[in-house]
């Protein structure tokens, strides 16, 4: 059994290293995980930032979509350039890339939000 885990531990290393470029080793690794008993629940860090319309209620839309879609919202950090809009940067837990890219495409349907996009680095 150690073995197992041994050998899944080392490919899942590999695959959250490659999950950012969209490598298909994250869902094999997961899909042997699961051949083997069990179910892998990866958390990788993201940052997204976006600006919003200054007005009652739009963090508790944009935690919202963020809890809907699962993503884990590990701080906020809020500008405000100007009166009318506020900068908000946040670091959340996503599963892999395909992941974050939905809920950003949600936060982007959401007419309070003006523009969405992950940071790198």
């Amino acid at each position: 059994m150690d073995d197992v885990m041994n050998r899944i531990a080392k490919e899942l290393s590999d695959a959250i290293a490659a999950a950012v470029a969209e490598d298909a080793r994250l869902e094999a690794c997961r899909e042997k995980a699961r051949a083997a008993g069990f179910e892998l629940k990866i958390s990788l860090e993201a940052v997204i930032g976006f600006v919003s319309r200054n007005q009652p209620g739009t963090l508790a839309q944009v935690a919202q979509v963020i809890g809907e879609h699962g993503g884990n919202i590990d701080n906020v950090h809020m500008d405000r350039p100007s009166q009318d809009f506020t900068q908000i940067t946040i670091d959340l837990g996503v599963y892999d890339l395909k992941h974050l890219n939905a809920i950003i495409e949600q936060l982007r349907a959401k007419p309070v939000v003006s523009s969405a996009e992950r940071f790198n680095g």
